[in-house]
């Protein structure tokens, strides 16, 4: 059943598909900013933590960044009658780093809904506050448990590097088999690979671009399979703050990566 429902979300249309780890939350002192791309040294936020300033500048600064590149793209491919999927070499202008602290006067809420003559981006993102805040720029928003982070369990919010030294029979059970090793009380990658069969199938039935804000885990499995790469090797994938990673469509069905930090 997974399979045909799979077969049937996909279609030969191209979209951007936008990448957003949520932005720094209260209390972490930018420890997890300047480190913490990988599970191995993330301490992950307190359960309903909210963004710090730092977050929050970050949350606009994507925003108007997105609005503007958006709203150009879907105005001109409107103009002239052609979709957003039928010139994937434009379906995103992000050729330019976004100065830091820069603004747009673009006001995204005078832009009904995200919508321009019947085009759209559609934003998903956790049932994390810090996952909505870090959204609270891009318009309205659809929220997924199915997203949420990796449960760690009685490991709370401890790094890899910290359970190590709090449970070294799990860590190295960790070690010998990373993608299908729970932590204890909570979840593995596999399960959490099997709980994103939806959004995938979600994102596949989409023919605008698709903006995603989640955390480290789903986003190197999203990533892993959007580019083809080795599942079992995700967790490697260095997933880093107040960056977005946009996955643009080439020809065969492939994408070209673009990192942006903000």
């Amino acid at each position: 059943k997974a399979l045909l429902e799979y077969l049937m979300a996909i279609h030969i249309g191209h979209r951007s598909i936008v990448l957003v780890r949520p932005g720094e939350g209260e209390g972490s002192n930018g420890i997890n900013r300047s480190r913490g791309q990988t599970l191995f040294d993330y301490q992950s936020e307190e359960r309903g933590a909210h963004l710090s300033e730092e977050g929050r500048r970050f949350a606009k600064n994507m925003g108007d960044y997105l609005w503007k590149i958006y709203k150009r793209t879907l105005m001109r491919n409107s103009d002239s009658n052609s979709s957003l999927s039928s010139r994937p070499e434009e379906a995103m202008e992000l050729g330019a780093r976004p100065r830091r602290g820069s603004e747009t006067k673009l006001n995204p809420r005078s832009w009904d809904g995200r919508t321009l003559k019947g085009q759209k981006f559609k934003v998903m993102t956790s049932l994390q506050p810090i996952s909505m805040d870090t959204a609270e720029h891009l318009g309205s928003r659809e929220e997924y448990a199915t997203l949420n982070p990796l449960h760690r369990g009685i490991g709370g919010r401890s790094s890899l590097l910290q359970m190590r030294a709090k449970d070294p029979e799990f860590f190295n059970q960790w070690k010998w088999s990373p993608l299908s090793t729970r932590w204890p009380g909570g979840e593995s990658y596999d399960d959490v690979r099997r709980r994103l069969m939806s959004i995938i199938i979600e994102v596949e039935q989409q023919s605008t671009p698709v903006v995603i804000v989640s955390h480290i885990a789903v986003l190197q499995l999203l990533l892993a399979y959007f580019t083809g790469a080795s599942v079992s090797e995700c967790y490697k994938i260095k997933i880093p703050m107040h960056t977005i990673i946009v996955l643009e469509p080439c020809q065969g069905g492939t994408y070209k990566i673009k990192t942006l930090r903000f």
